[in-house]
């Protein structure tokens, strides 16, 4: 330790009589505190009810409590005796509301430059980009209200850690409060709808650690005259530290948040499908394959869905279904929106109506809750195209005849549903490929008996046709069948030798192929 020697001096006398000097050498001694280094155990948990995968696809950090209650909870693995009577659960709770939130993105969006078109060289624009400082004002104006709802806790908890109300079966469940008071504010809700929420938790540790300078002291000759004197520091709180990340990607990329995350929020109204004559729109047999489904009672959703499964067994719509998205359409709770989905023709099937709230949070994760209406059973009705099939027999023993060519030739089709192609680079518009299911007037198709005289043309458009049975054997004549098809058809042909034939010859033996 280094020693600072002091040399004080002083005179007396008048500036032109005689003088005394008297001169005094003092070394002055400063005491430094020692202090010990200490450990602690951090306790190994995992949390439910909020995330630290933040860019996850995942619903562990979505919340929607019918009846506000929040509860997150802890779930130790290891170093839980370090939670001594003295240790205490500090949680940090961090609050993003709806509007700030949104300010932030729409100011966003807002900033985009305009270019306007200047000069053309050699076909190309060149464009000169303008930005609006209003903009740009705006949108950093809007970031700073972000960054203050993540860098200052709206709420502080601060748990004991003793005994074996902390911890049961090694878990320990923290419940928020339903209403806060910050500092200097009324009363009002923790939770908001469609909030986002960071709950940063950490373990302090009570400890003696001495944080003074020590003290400092003048000696001249044998006598010590103590300067000043810092005493020691109380026992006080150390934390174990803040859970930070640096957000990666998106508009927010290089904030620092604190903590595991959650979005709150409050469940959209249940939609009512109940709306023509006290039932749904869409109910039992329909005449059409895309009927008109009708609700209301959505005004707080962002979108609905529709949600079909053709299994009428499956109340639960587990497993496979089959979700449409529909486009919110604005309206108080009594407006009907309604929607029209093509489904698939001639099938039975279970429904509901879906009422969506949705948000893209800080992360760009898309997240969102929806409260579904009661389902109902309907069939949709057939899409103007039906099963054509049948069977090849020898009718003198009664055996099937296999791989006869059965033709089938369009000659008008009524199917409800068109095929179309078209290419940007044909000017021809004409040249544009427009069939309906199954082929178009003229067009042949071709199908052959199996070994138990089997033939499937499968579901074709309804129209006039022209089929066409050739056994392959010329002693059998080629049977022809023009038919108007409506309804799922089976044909049955018979290859049978017509008596007065002069190509077959009686007399001798016949052999069937």
């Amino acid at each position: 330790m280094a020693i600072e020697r002091k040399i004080t001096s002083s005179t007396s006398g008048s500036g032109d009589s005689e003088s005394r000097v008297f001169i005094s050498n003092a070394l002055v001694d400063r005491h430094e505190i020692i202090t010990s280094p200490f450990s602690f155990a951090f306790p190994v948990f995992t949390i439910n009810g909020a995330t630290y995968n933040y860019y996850k696809q995942t619903t562990a950090g979505i919340s929607a409590s019918l009846n506000n209650i929040k509860n997150v909870k802890y779930i130790f693995s290891a170093n839980t005796n370090s939670l001594t009577g003295t240790t205490k659960m500090k949680h940090d709770v961090y609050r993003i509301n709806y509007d700030i939130y949104t300010a932030a993105t729409q100011a966003m969006v807002s900033l985009t430059s305009t270019t306007i078109p200047n000069t053309t060289v050699s076909g190309v624009n060149s464009t000169t980009t303008t930005v609006n400082t209003d903009s740009i004002s705006s949108f950093a104006n809007a970031v700073v209200n972000v960054y203050s709802a993540i860098t200052e806790p709206i709420y502080t908890i601060v748990e004991e850690t003793s005994g074996a109300t902390f911890i049961s079966a090694s878990a320990h469940t923290l419940v928020l409060p339903q209403q806060i008071k910050p500092t200097g504010q009324y009363t009002q809700n923790l939770f908001l709808d469609k909030s986002q929420y960071f709950i940063d938790s950490q373990f302090l540790i009570e400890t003696s650690v001495d944080q003074t300078l020590g003290d400092v002291r003048a000696i001249s000759g044998s006598q010590i005259v103590q300067l000043y004197d810092m005493p020691y520091s109380s026992t006080t709180y150390i934390g174990t530290g803040s859970n930070s990340h640096t957000i990666t990607g998106g508009t927010f990329s290089g904030t620092s948040i604190s903590g595991a995350t959650f979005t709150y929020f409050v469940p959209p109204k249940k939609a009512d499908i109940f709306v023509v004559n006290g039932q749904p729109a869409v109910i039992g047999p329909q005449n059409t394959f895309a009927p008109i489904f009708s609700f209301k009672n959505v005004e707080d959703g962002d979108y609905y869905k529709l949600q079909v499964t053709y299994n009428t067994g499956n109340t639960t719509f587990t497993g496979t279904t089959t979700v449409f998205k529909l486009n919110s359409q604005p309206g108080g709770p009594e407006y009907v929106r309604t929607a029209a989905v093509a489904l698939t023709p001639n099938a039975e099937f279970l429904y509901r109506i879906g009422n969506t709230k949705e948000i893209i949070n800080l992360f760009k994760v898309k997240q969102n809750v929806t409260t579904w209406s009661e389902f109902t059973y309907a069939q949709a009705a057939n899409d103007g195209s039906f099963m054509l099939s049948g069977h090849t027999w020898r009718n003198m023993i009664g055996q099937p005849w296999s791989a006869a060519t059965i033709s089938l030739t369009i000659n008008s089709v009524n199917s409800y549903v068109d095929l179309g192609s078209d290419v940007p680079l044909d000017p021809n518009i004409t040249s544009e490929v427009s069939d309906p299911l199954g082929g178009g007037a003229g067009t042949t198709i071709y199908a052959s008996s199996d070994a138990n005289g089997y033939f499937t043309f499968g579901k074709i458009g309804g129209g006039q046709y022209t089929i066409t049975a050739d056994s392959g054997d010329l002693n059998f004549p080629i049977q022809t069948v023009n038919f108007y098809l409506s309804t799922d058809t089976n044909f049955d042909f018979i290859f049978s030798i017509v008596w007065g034939n002069t190509v077959v010859d009686f007399s001798q033996p016949y052999t069937f192929i």
